[in-house]
């Protein structure tokens, strides 16, 4: 069975942000997938010791990538959202697993897209921002290609995640949009 990509709302959702930067609120969430962009699976699957080490303390974080993601979130005031698969664990999860990849605690982790399997990753990230309409831009760091988000995905590459090529491109991006000193519109 096909899976359905026909976005709803995404037009609204871009009008909204475009109208709440002009009426001078500039919150920025970030959908955040784990896998292939803070979690990377690069060590040696052959090597069981290596293999049950990582599978009993679920640790597959990067903390360069963590790093990256930390920088980028207090330099923009990012809030982030859970969009990845891990979601299915819960949000207090989530939130743990982050503080222990060396997420920096000043983040804001404020929530997590639905977990309705049936529905395409677009969509959830559409819904959360309708559900939220408290934003001025959002930003989706993910694996995934979704040709659908344009200028809002941050592509990452699943063997190197959020490294500094995907962070810098992250950067060009938000830095596009209003300054939080001056309120002045860059784009």
């Amino acid at each position: 069975m096909a899976e359905d990509r026909t976005i709803k709302g995404k037009t609204k959702a871009d009008f909204r942000g475009w109208l709440n930067r002009r009426r001078g609120i500039d919150k920025i969430y970030g959908f955040l997938d784990f896998d292939g962009v803070i979690n990377l699976y690069n060590f040696d699957i052959s090597d069981d010791e290596v293999v049950k080490e990582k599978a009993r303390t679920n640790e597959f974080y990067d903390l360069d990538c963590v790093a990256n993601l930390s920088s980028l979130c207090l330099r923009y005031d990012i809030h982030l959202v859970v969009s990845s698969s891990w979601r299915y664990s819960g949000l207090p999860y989530c939130i743990e697993y982050l503080n222990k990849a060396g997420l920096d605690p000043r983040i804001d982790v404020c929530g997590m897209t639905e977990t309705d399997w049936g529905t395409y990753r677009v969509q959830h990230v559409v819904n959360y921002l309708l559900g939220h309409p408290d934003y001025g831009n959002y930003v989706v760091f993910d694996d995934l290609d979704m040709p659908e988000l344009g200028k809002h995905l941050i592509h990452c590459e699943s063997r190197t995640g959020l490294d500094q090529k995907a962070a810098a491109e992250a950067d060009i991006y938000l830095s596009r949009y209003v300054s939080r000193k001056t309120g002045i519109e860059k784009i």
